[in-house]
């Protein structure tokens, strides 16, 4: 099925340059460009990071490549940020949820399509290993929407 849709089409594409790699290496005389996965980086980007990165990095949201400069952002300016984005998702979280999160407890995020080969369980794999990182306070937030048709794995 992949030589039919190879030869049938006028553009094959892998989705990270990875992919590219390995399908050219599996399909050689094909051409095989890579279109990475990526995000639009004014909308996916926190009000306080983005007031930060206009002070340090301007142009930031059209040229990304000016995170190299990063290093150049004071460690409190970037902890204050982060901070302020940190209280604005555990203010919401609560709101929405009651679930009584604080603010000085580890938080990790998760925010994807939910869909099992994404890997959300992978974090509850080894717990005894979860508790030592995390000295046994930790706070997560799952947040997604499954496609309709999304079905986990069947195995037969």
């Amino acid at each position: 099925m992949t030589l039919l849709g190879f030869n049938l089409s006028e553009y094959i594409n892998g989705v990270a340059k990875k992919h590219r790699d390995v399908s050219k290496g599996m399909f050689p005389g094909y051409e095989i460009s890579a279109i990475t996965n990526g995000v639009h980086t004014f909308t996916w980007t926190c009000d306080s990071m983005k007031r930060l990165f206009d002070n340090y990095l301007p142009g930031w949201a059209n040229e990304p490549e000016l995170f190299v400069r990063v290093g150049r952002i004071p460690d409190k300016d970037l902890w204050d940020a982060h901070m302020e984005a940190k209280r604005n998702l555990i203010d919401f979280t609560n709101a929405r949820t009651g679930a009584g999160m604080d603010y000085d407890t580890l938080t990790i995020g998760f925010a994807r399509r939910a869909t099992a080969y994404k890997r959300a369980a992978l974090l509850f794999r080894d717990i005894d290993r979860l508790e030592r990182i995390c000295s046994g306070k930790l706070q997560l937030v799952f947040a997604g929407k499954a496609h309709p048709r999304d079905y986990p794995e069947r195995r037969r």
